[in-house]
């Protein structure tokens, strides 16, 4: 026994057993039978009902049928001497089963032709003229079953009128007597299991017919409740005797007919599904009680023994040495995989000391925030930088910390594992000066890759920054120093000419003092000397504006606003320009506004920069083209693409250099402008070409929320 029950842990394992699989699985089977029982009862209800519900509506509309084409007859056909009529009504008679016969009414009240193939002048029977005379007052079809037969079975009778108008006097009419046989076999289908039956009954009571026998018809159910319900037009079921068997019988009314549905299944049939469902589920609870035991007589080594073996591995991993031993020797697995957990769990928070130690030595300042936005955690370095060295924000909500960490953590509390974090420069300052802060962050995953939180790290930039200005300066001047060259030479050119121009005014006006023989002529070549010197002057001072415009510094009038309205605008601007040239620009921009945060008359001036350029390459009927869309990172693509003559691939590096232009006239600024203007606002410009294919500038932008408006 002590080698089968190795310890106390087999008993608690066996005593849980119980509880938790027999028990309840007695408890669930007791339930599952009970509910059972009552679902599938009310589904057999409601099935019934169902099939009660479509025999009404198929009555309905099989009648509405037939009384329509009773109508169209006397509305086609009215009552005359040529025998149409009572030809038509003998093919119906004879090829519709659903007429027994049909009588052909004259004014007088009197049978004039009896369908099918029978002439009469026959008087109407007592209960014929009782519906003839409501047919009367009515003055429309309708459905009755007050006739009988001779041999006592019941009768359906349709009464359509004769008239010239509608609602007018009636004029004679049809009686048209329902074959009863043939709804049975109509609705023979319309049962439910195998011994289920349906029939129709009359607001008194009687059986018209039923679709498993036919010999019922004629037989009285006001022994029943059920048609006293469905006399006052109500829909329900009925359980208990019906002619001698325990049955389940759902009735309905009909609409605008005086007459009912009933579906009725024997309880026996019904309540045999319940009775399977029991067997099954009994012989269910049975099998897994037998394989629950089988499960637990083994399980019972293969658990125990494994458990044992952990607990000695753990106490054995755990004593490290002999001085542990006296902790860990317990009586019980349970008490001895307790200790050595405990022993585990001090380990553990030894290793996450070590672990705060290197955080806390790390350079940079970390700030781990968690979904609801509460500070989690926060290193030494991190409270230097920010000043708060004598405050703990541990567990503080995010609002402690400045803006710029908000803004961070609203960006990437929502991001899946893919994205690849958030890097931006803030300026923090205190009283002892101002810092430039550089800040990234990401998600914090677990070990599922779920997003647990906002990891932030940030550092001092504030030299780096001032060393990268000095950088930047020093690549100023040196580009000063390149443009200063450039317009030495592109001022020599155009003073050559000026001195020419000069000379040879000189020399005119020399000659002119000399002889008037040719004065008309020499007037004519100082005019062109003199349009040559405003020319090359009206040059020298478009280059000198746009030196001095760029070798200043820039200070931009920043606002957020539309890069798309500000492309349209620029546009609508040139659009003389295209019109001129009958050029086609279009603008494809749909959905967003793409709002950008910078100068807005200055990327007016780099579209316009573009444009022109684009205008003097293309042809007439050219077309230009400019596409926004949002993309990756938080960026705005622009694509101003021409078909115009395009750019050598030897030019296209070179093109964006000051004073360098691949046109003859061109001073070489506009595109290197153009280019300063988006390296401003942190952007790429890029260029691709193919000579004859045409050119493509593509824009890459910060994208911005929506701010103040233009």
């Amino acid at each position: 026994m002590k080698r089968l029950y190795p310890s106390r842990l087999t008993k608690r394992f066996l005593y849980l057993t119980a509880v938790i699989i027999f028990i309840p699985l007695l408890i669930i089977f007791i339930l599952a039978v009970a509910s059972s029982r009552d679902i599938i009862k009310e589904q057999t209800e409601n099935q019934t009902i169902q099939v009660t519900k479509v025999m009404s509506d198929k009555t309905s509309d099989l009648f509405n049928f037939k009384i329509q084409l009773l109508e169209n007859i006397t509305e086609n056909q009215p009552v005359s001497k040529n025998g149409a009529l009572e030809e038509m009504l003998t093919k119906l008679a004879v090829n519709d089963p659903f007429f027994k016969r049909i009588h052909m009414i004259n004014e007088r009240g009197r049978i004039e032709y009896n369908a099918p193939f029978q002439e009469a002048d026959a008087k109407l029977s007592a209960a014929e003229t009782d519906l003839y005379d409501e047919l009367k007052w009515r003055r429309s079809a309708f459905v009755a079953d007050s006739i009988e037969e001779m041999n006592g079975e019941p009768t359906l009778v349709i009464l359509v009128p004769f008239q010239e108008v509608e609602d007018g006097e009636v004029k004679g009419g049809l009686i048209a007597y329902v074959s009863l046989v043939n709804l049975q076999k109509y609705f023979k289908k319309n049962v439910i299991g195998d011994f289920g039956h349906s029939f129709l009954f009359s607001k008194e009571g009687k059986v018209l017919f039923d679709t498993n026998d036919f010999s019922k018809s004629g037989t009285l159910l006001d022994a029943y409740p059920f048609p006293r319900e469905a006399f006052l037009d109500r829909t329900g079921v009925y359980r208990g005797d019906l002619w001698g068997e325990e049955s389940l019988v759902a009735y309905n009314p009909i609409d605008r007919l005086p007459f009912y549905t009933a579906t009725s299944i024997p309880l026996s049939e019904s309540n045999a599904v319940i009775d399977s469902l029991k067997n099954i589920l009994l012989q269910g609870f049975i099998l897994i009680f037998i394989a629950s035991v089988t499960v637990l007589i083994f399980g019972i080594r293969w658990i125990i023994k494994p458990i044992k073996i952990l607990t000695n591995e753990a106490a054995s991993y755990a004593r490290g040495g002999e001085w542990f031993t006296p902790v860990l020797a317990k009586d019980d697995e349970i008490k001895t995989l307790s200790s050595t957990m405990k022993y585990m769990a001090e380990s553990l928070k030894s290793s996450e000391r070590h672990l705060e130690l290197i955080l806390e030595s790390f350079p940079f300042g970390v700030i781990a925030i968690n979904p609801e936005g509460f500070i989690t955690s926060m290193n030494t370095t991190a409270k230097d930088l920010l000043d708060v060295t004598n405050k703990d924000l541990i567990g503080k909500s995010i609002s402690v910390l400045p803006q710029f960490f908000r803004d961070h953590f609203e960006q990437c509390k929502h991001v899946s594992r893919k994205y690849e974090g958030l890097e931006e420069d803030f300026t923090f300052e205190n009283e002892f000066g101002k810092k430039v802060i550089k800040q990234s962050s990401s998600p914090l995953l677990d070990e599922n890759h779920e997003v647990i939180g906002v990891l932030t790290t940030f550092w001092d930039v504030t030299k780096i920054r001032k060393l990268e200005k000095h950088i930047q300066r020093s690549e100023q001047l040196v580009a000063i120093g390149q443009m200063t060259a450039g317009l030495a030479h592109e001022v020599k050119n155009p003073l050559g000419t000026v001195q020419l121009a000069s000379d040879l005014i000189a020399s005119e006006v020399k000659d002119l003092t000399v002889s008037t023989a040719e004065a008309e002529a020499s007037v004519e070549m100082i005019a062109e000397a003199a349009k040559d010197i405003q020319d090359e002057i009206q040059r020298l001072d478009l280059l000198v504006r746009r030196f001095l415009q760029f070798s200043r510094k820039n200070k931009k009038d920043e606002t957020v606003f539309s890069v798309k309205t500000s492309a349209a605008e620029t546009l609508q601007l040139l659009s003389h320009q295209f019109r001129k040239k009958k050029i086609t620009a279009r603008l494809n921009a749909e959905g967003e506004d793409y709002f950008i945060k910078g100068d807005r008359n200055q990327m007016i001036q780099a579209f316009i920069n573009i444009f022109i350029n684009s205008i003097e390459a293309v042809s007439l009927n050219g077309t230009i083209s400019v596409a926004m869309k949002a993309a990756a990172h938080g960026t705005i693509e622009i694509e101003i693409k021409d078909d115009g003559i395009g750019i050598p691939q030897q030019k296209i590096k070179r093109i964006f250099n000051p004073f360098f232009s691949t046109k003859q006239e061109g001073t070489g600024l506009g595109l290197w402008i153009t280019h300063e203007i988006i390296s401003s606002h942190n952007g790429q410009i890029e260029v691709e070409s193919e000579m004859g294919e045409g050119t493509s500038f593509l824009i890459s932008l910060k994208k911005h929320e929506k701010g103040d408006s233009e």
